[in-house]
């Protein structure tokens, strides 16, 4: 014989047993998100380091490149001083200036500027 007491409690352990279902069924439902979520956060943590790699390699060529153009400044720089030195030793700063006057004149000239 079932008494009534036996049924209500038979009844009560039934319905926490079917929330502690639901709960885990939920908890694995927010697991399974939260693991989707961490396989996203992976992907684009790998795409941003290849793309921090290629942004590395193209700041290594701007740098190779600076310094050859810095060097090659330097190296012109160091022979336009020493033209200006000759031309001061040699006093051809004098005839250049002259010889600059005299094109911008005959210039004038033959467009009938003057």
């Amino acid at each position: 014989m079932v008494h009534h007491g036996e049924s209500a409690t038979s009844g009560e352990a039934e319905k926490v047993l079917e929330t502690q279902q639901q709960t885990m069924e939920d908890q694995d439902a927010g697991l399974d998100m939260l693991y989707e979520s961490v396989l996203r956060q992976k992907e684009i943590s790998h795409a941003i380091g290849d793309e921090l790699d290629v942004q590395s390699g193209l700041l290594d060529d701007l740098e190779n490149a600076m310094d050859n153009t810095g060097n090659s400044l330097n190296r012109q720089q160091s022979r336009v001083e020493q033209l200006m030195e000759t031309a001061k030793s040699s006093g051809s700063t004098w005839l250049i200036v002259a010889l600059s006057i005299t094109l911008v004149i005959l210039t004038m000239l033959v467009f009938n500027i003057i």
